[in-house]
């Protein structure tokens, strides 16, 4: 990625926010559960990538009372704005 897409991806990338107790305990990537492997497979495919980081929150997000609607309402809703976000940058969102 250029110096210009990287800016714009920084400044326009969305997320869920969690506690940070949760993130250091629950998340797939933090410290040293992320590796290169992941890097490379995660960005070989965006969509599977952001369906694995929703996967690994859904137990958490259930313990916390979410319904299932509020989920995959949430789901959704991260999907469409990284496609709207990586399609305006040219960059390719895998899809289902």
């Amino acid at each position: 990625m250029t110096d210009a897409e990287l800016k714009a991806l920084r400044n326009s990338t969305n997320c869920v926010v969690v506690k940070t107790c949760s993130h250091m305990a629950d998340s797939r990537t933090f410290g040293g559960r992320n590796s290169q492997e992941k890097i490379k497979s995660d960005g070989s495919d965006l969509y599977k990538a952001a369906e694995a980081d929703i996967n690994t929150w859904v137990p958490v997000w259930r313990s916390e009372g979410w319904s299932v609607s509020k989920i995959e309402k949430t789901r959704e809703e991260i999907h469409g704005l990284n496609k709207k976000l990586f399609d305006g940058m040219g960059v390719k969102y895998e899809s289902k």
